[in-house]
């Protein structure tokens, strides 16, 4: 059977509103984490996160802001994938729907698309991620 004849299970739906909503969440954590990385070298920053980003904000502050703030959907991106599955693993009938959905592809089992999930991000996606990000906070010099 392929991919394209397989009927889904309901339960996609809500492990892509968890996926997104943590998503956001880890983004939001590692970029506020990030922000503190930003003002230990920059402490005339500090409590001027609201300046971030502004209209006005010239070519070189951007692109050091931006390098500050986009990487890191990464690293985001992986973890929310890992939880977003553990958490939909834990509950029975959507495992159960998973598993079905899996032996019908003939595709990895649980513990092998988490494994390799996490490979992936400990690899990849958090180096290259918090690596730029980094590189982005120690080059903001200016908010403006």
């Amino acid at each position: 059977m392929t991919k394209k004849h397989l009927k889904k299970s309901w339960w996609h739906l809500p492990r892509i509103i968890i996926m997104f909503t943590l998503f956001a969440a880890f983004w939001y954590l590692l970029f506020k984490g990030m922000w503190l990385v930003h003002t230990y070298f920059y402490p005339e920053h500090n409590n001027q996160l609201g300046l971030f980003w502004q209209g006005d904000i010239g070519i070189k502050s951007f692109l050091s802001s931006f390098l500050l703030a986009m990487p890191l959907l990464l690293p985001a991106l992986g973890i929310a994938l890992i939880v977003s599955n553990v958490l939909m693993w834990l509950v029975l009938p959507a495992r159960l729907a998973f598993q079905q959905e899996a032996k019908k592809l003939r595709t990895a089992d649980f513990l092998t698309s988490i494994s390799t999930l996490t490979l992936i991000l400990v690899k990849y996606l958090l180096p290259i991620g918090i690596g730029l990000s980094l590189l982005g906070a120690i080059t903001l010099k200016n908010l403006s």
